[in-house]
């Protein structure tokens, strides 16, 4: 699928539970305190999210491993700077450069590879104390997510609560927030939007 046709598909006509989703996560930047705060798009694409950061006046970065995407960004939000990312390249930045970074359907693409979880410390390291980190990925509704959790193992059973059904998060070790928290970050916010989940973590030590 060419860049112009995911960006039809998921942001220029999505469905109905895409629309949702994207609302969502327009609304959690809306409400985001960046301004002049250093942010990372991790996994930018073409920079669908770029646009809503700049607006709130962040200083905004990213990455991404396609050579074509990052030329759009370039091309198209010169305020910005961007980097291509090659296979198993660490980030290119200092300890504690950014105070927040955000990750949009990106872990999941790693979850089967060493690269989760090098990249998830890699996201710890480059934040600062205190900074956020939000991560967006896919659940799957039951029963379909109890038959995948039973058959390979991978993943865990996520509840928002209320009358909400069960989500099923796609990650080896059970869970994102294992991972998070063994490297001193808290949870400070989890919910579920068609067939996302969204959390945010502060990094506490």
């Amino acid at each position: 699928m060419s860049w112009a046709e995911y960006n039809k598909k998921f942001y220029q006509e999505p469905n109905d539970i895409l629309c949702k989703e994207n609302k969502w996560l327009e609304q959690i930047i809306y409400n985001l305190d960046i301004k002049d705060k250093y942010c990372l798009d991790f996994g930018c694409g073409v920079g669908s999210w770029i646009p809503f950061y700049l607006a709130k006046g962040a200083r905004l970065t990213g990455v991404d491993i396609s050579a074509e995407a990052i030329q759009h960004c370039e091309a198209s939000y010169p305020s910005g700077k961007f980097y291509r990312l090659h296979k198993n390249e660490i980030l290119p930045f200092q300890d504690d450069s950014f105070d927040l970074v955000m990750a949009t359907w990106v872990m999941q693409e790693l979850c089967e590879s060493d690269e989760l979880e090098k990249y998830l410390h890699e996201i710890s390291r480059i934040l600062k104390q205190h900074g956020y980190f939000i991560v967006v990925e896919n659940v799957y509704p039951d029963p379909g997510a109890r038959k995948l959790l039973a058959r390979t193992g991978i993943g865990d059973i996520f509840s928002n609560g209320g009358d909400m059904p069960s989500r099923l998060r796609f990650f080896p070790m059970n869970t994102m927030s294992g991972f998070m928290e063994s490297w001193g970050f808290s949870r400070r916010s989890n919910s579920a939007e068609g067939w996302s989940f969204f959390e945010s973590y502060e990094k506490t030590q």
